[in-house]
C-alpha cells in the first residue's frame, strides 16, 4: 500500500503515515500481509507502478498537482486501487469547487465528471455558482 501525502504540508513526514496507517490497518485482517510505503515526489512513478493499493490524503489541491506535474496519472492508476480524499479527489476530476481556495477549480480530468466536496445544505448556493462557472446546462423550464 502506498500512501501519498502529496496535498499536505508535511507530505513525506512519518507523523502522517504512522498517524494514517495505524488508523486504517486496525480494518485489514489479521492474515492480510501488507507492505506500507510513503510516497516520495523523486520516486512517485515507480512507487506507484509496484502497488496496487494507492491512498491519497487530501489537504491543498495545488500542492498535489505541483507535486505530480508531469506524470500521466491516468495511466499511472490503470488497475490500481486509489483511495482519494477531498484535495485529490478534486486534482482528479475535471473541475471542482475547492473549499481551501473558494473557488471553482480545474483538475487533471482523470475522473471525467465535476465535483463538490465537503457539501454541506448551505453550500446550494456554492453548487449553484459552480453548475453556472463551469457552464453546465441547465435544463429549460
Amino acid at each position: 500500500m502506498l500512501w501519498c501525502f502529496f496535498a499536505s504540508d508535511g507530505y513525506e513526514t512519518a507523523d502522517n503515515f504512522s498517524k494514517w496507517s495505524g488508523l486504517l490497518g486496525k480494518f485489514f485482517p489479521d492474515n492480510l500481509r501488507i507492505e506500507h510505503n510513503v510516497a516520495t515526489v523523486q520516486e512517485f512513478k515507480n512507487q506507484v507502478l509496484e502497488a496496487d493499493l494507492i491512498y491519497m490524503h487530501g489537504g491543498y489541491t495545488q500542492k498535489f498537482l505541483d507535486r505530480v506535474k508531469g506524470l500521466d496519472l491516468g495511466e499511472l492508476f490503470k488497475n490500481k486501487v486509489v483511495c482519494t480524499n477531498s484535495a485529490t479527489t478534486i486534482a482528479l476530476s475535471t473541475a471542482a469547487w475547492d473549499s481551501e481556495e473558494r473557488k471553482v477549480v480545474e483538475g487533471l480530468g482523470i475522473l471525467p465528471f465535476k465535483f463538490l466536496v465537503h457539501f454541506l445544505l448551505w453550500d446550494m448556493v456554492l453548487m449553484i455558482y459552480m453548475v453556472q462557472s463551469i457552464g453546465l446546462k441547465q435544463k429549460q423550464k
